[in-house]
């Protein structure tokens, strides 16, 4: 499993993929699956529909036929 530290950069919902901008390094392209991926939002239960463009998350992925799988987001609200 692969873990990347940033900020939400962009959020598309309707083809379930969402870009990280980490602190350093290129942005990080991933997907999710709404059945598998686990969203907590400033230490509560949450859903992908919570992420929003400008928020700190913490991602920890799969790579999976070349594409990285999101399996869980820690999210801090945008402030």
């Amino acid at each position: 499993m692969e873990t990347a530290t940033g900020i939400i950069a962009r959020v598309d919902l309707e083809h379930r993929r969402f870009v990280l901008r980490p602190g350093e390094g290129d942005r990080v392209h991933l997907r999710f699956r709404p059945d598998t991926i686990t969203v907590v939002l400033d230490g509560k239960e949450a859903k992908p529909e919570d992420m929003h463009k400008g928020q700190r998350a913490e991602i920890e992925y799969v790579i999976r036929d070349d594409k990285n799988l999101a399996r869980s987001v820690q999210l801090r609200s945008a402030r």
